[in-house]
């Protein structure tokens, strides 16, 4: 017994030892939850209860065809690593076709390397020369295909508990659209594409109150614009201009203002955007969202009420006429100036107070 009673304190400290160790590693794993790498081109499998990875998809064609769509794996409500993918196809004349499909874990497939979803009817597919989007349904088919950058943007000065990596600016794309009543399909050509990957292992609410994100999607000019407000009242902003295929410039703008609708529900529409950088002036008016999706609707009940009281996101979807002025053209090359049509995205992830929104108007950042 004496022995036993001698080996107590060195097992206390051997415990204690064990315990701190697991300490260091959780603080090690926390930091890197924080601090994230770039996210590269593999959909990710989150980890964690309310853990997403998601890649949004923006498209515009010469016919006037815009195609929007988001693929999101996440462990919200009942069972990890479900997959979901929503989005939509507006015409020339405005008419709006929503497609979506949504699979628990057993339900869809992702390849061995993480570069393809396939949800049956929907898939998203990164492995070959020509990236794609492809829906199949008895009613609507749409192919969308673009030839990838292979040289995704890292903004890493923006607040990284909830990254964002630019995969596509404005990249060559084609494809193709078909609906019931149609004699065959329609061909979409002389298209761009912007996709960004995002991914957190928490609610966005937790990191975010709005972003802002703005694409210009020209054969010759691609710009990506975003501001994201976060809780703490900190605004960030960020660009990246693509010339020829090329970035020519990423960073924080050396200006950028953005006026904001008044809005009774919470979620303000963006009016117009002016941003300056590197020899680059934007200026945009947007239009009124003509799409406004609420992101717990994917949620079963009871799990959409419980999240609710944590978080009410929304997105909303606009067009917005720009002006590009390019001052910094390089040598020999007079100023250039362009116009033309954009795409305005904001996320919320939960409604401004009404003491929080702009007046009608009036303008954030400076």
């Amino acid at each position: 017994m004496a022995r036993a009673r001698d080996r107590t304190p060195v097992l206390r400290r051997i415990a204690s030892r064990v315990l701190a160790g697991f300490a260091v590693l959780a603080a090690l794993a926390a930091a890197a939850r924080e601090v994230p790498s770039p996210g590269g081109p593999a959909v990710r499998l989150p980890e964690g209860e309310f853990a997403s990875d998601a890649w949004d998809l923006i498209a515009r064609f010469q016919s006037g065809h815009l195609v929007f769509s988001q693929a999101v794996v996440t462990n919200l409500g009942w069972g990890d690593h479900k997959a979901a993918v929503v989005g939509l196809v507006v015409t020339p004349d405005q008419k709006v076709q929503v497609f979506r499909r949504s699979e628990d874990e057993h339900g869809w497939k992702l390849s061995r390397d993480g570069l393809k979803m396939d949800l049956r009817s929907i898939v998203f597919d990164r492995r070959g020369s020509l990236h794609r989007l492809d829906v199949g349904k008895d009613e609507f088919e749409l192919r969308v295909e673009w030839k990838p950058s292979h040289s995704p943007v890292w903004p890493a000065v923006l607040p990284q508990r909830c990254p964002i990596e630019i995969h596509e600016i404005a990249s060559e794309a084609q494809g193709s659209l078909w609906s019931e009543g149609m004699a065959g399909p329609t061909p979409l050509e002389g298209g761009r594409v912007a996709l960004t990957h995002r991914w957190t292992a928490e609610l966005e609410a937790s990191c975010l109150v709005r972003r802002t994100e703005l694409y210009v999607l020209e054969p010759d000019v691609g710009l990506y614009f975003t501001e994201i407000a976060t809780p703490d009242g900190a605004t960030h902003r960020w660009v990246a201009l693509e010339r020829a295929g090329n970035v020519v410039y990423q960073g924080a703008p050396e200006r950028a203002q953005l006026t904001w609708r008044s809005d009774a529900s919470g979620y303000p529409a963006l009016q117009s955007a002016d941003v300056t950088a590197a020899g680059v002036r934007l200026r945009a008016n947007a239009s009124e969202p003509f799409f406004s999706f609420d992101l717990l609707d994917r949620v079963p009940m009871p799990f959409r009420s419980a999240l609710a009281t944590r978080t009410r996101p929304r997105l909303m979807l606009a067009r917005a006429h720009f002006m590009l002025e390019l001052t910094n053209v390089g040598p020999g090359r007079a100023p250039a100036a362009q116009q033309g049509n954009a795409v305005v995205k904001i996320d919320y992830a939960n409604p401004l107070a009404a003491q929080a929104q702009p007046p009608a108007g009036a303008g954030t950042g400076g």
